[in-house]
Formats: structure tokens, C-alpha cells, sequence
């Protein structure tokens, strides 16, 4: 994404002096993220609060796990 481009030493972005493969690869790679992240927000993954699991924290952290993870996975 270019907003970020002020942070060249987490992302990478896409520049005038790419190769024309190279900007296509990141064109694909920039669409899957956006799919994914449209559908964690359709599972409602991102938006809401988890409020499944009683008991210990591992118990929790693990039924988010696994929710956040079947919702990618779809």
C-alpha cells in the first residue's frame, strides 16, 4: 500500500522503477490481502468482541484461535 511508504523496512511498495512483473505480482499480492481482510470483516472477526469460552485465558485465546482461523480459512 503506499501509504506506507514513510516505512521502507516493513513494507515494500510498489515503485516507478519495478519491472512491469513485479508490479503485477504485487497487484495480485495487494487484491488477496484485500479479500482477506473483507472477509474477516464479513465473519465479523475484526469487529466485534469475542465473548465465547469461560474458564483460564488459555482456554479463550484458544477458542479465538481457532475462530479467527476458521474465518480465514473461508
Amino acid at each position: 500500500d503506499s501509504a506506507y511508504t514513510g516505512q521502507p523496512d516493513k513494507v515494500t511498495t510498489t515503485l516507478d522503477a519495478h519491472s512491469k512483473k513485479t508490479k503485477v505480482l504485487f497487484g495480485r499480492i495487494k487484491s488477496l490481502n484485500e479479500t482477506a481482510n473483507g472477509r474477516l470483516k464479513n465473519f465479523k472477526v475484526v469487529r466485534e468482541s469475542f465473548r465465547h469460552g469461560k474458564g483460564d485465558v488459555d482456554g479463550k485465546l484458544a477458542k479465538i484461535k481457532l475462530a479467527f482461523e476458521a474465518a480465514a480459512v473461508l
